[in-house]
């Protein structure tokens, strides 16, 4: 009779262990997975490609890579471009890692003109590809 019951307590233990580690537990760390995947979604949708694009244009129209533009500002499309690009730093900033956080508001705004001639520029450029690529990569690895 005590045998029944011991065995009847540790049935019912090792069912709630087995349960907690299945349930919760996977349940916990598949929640996060999915919440890591929806920042770098995010991330990727809103900063990084944005600017990936206009450097991939850039570099296609003119073989450099630069965070460019395919007519100056002021010309024909009166800069929407740059007004893009402004905007798309403003909204989206708080996404930037720490590092481009620092080189993107140099060229945010007026800014843009001065860099252009800087060696931040390139480090810039190099930054976002890196970090897009690495992004990138990182999304569809996550499951």
């Amino acid at each position: 009779m005590v045998y029944e019951v011991i065995g009847t307590i540790a049935g019912f233990v090792v069912a709630f262990i087995l349960f907690w580690l299945r349930d919760i537990h996977l349940f916990r760390k598949r929640e996060k997975r999915q919440l890591e995947r929806e920042l770098i979604k995010t991330r990727l949708e809103k900063l990084y490609t944005p600017l990936y694009m206009m450097i991939k244009s850039s570099e296609w129209l003119t073989g450099k890579k630069i965070l460019g533009f395919s007519q100056p500002v002021g010309e024909k499309g009166d800069g929407k471009q740059k007004t893009y690009l402004d905007s798309t730093i403003q909204q989206n900033l708080h996404l930037a890692s720490d590092e481009l956080h620092e080189l993107l508001p140099k060229v945010f705004g007026a800014g843009y003109f001065k860099t252009q001639k800087d060696a931040d520029i390139k480090k810039l450029v190099n930054l976002i590809i890196k970090e897009y690529e690495e992004l990138r990569k990182e999304y569809l690895t996550c499951e």
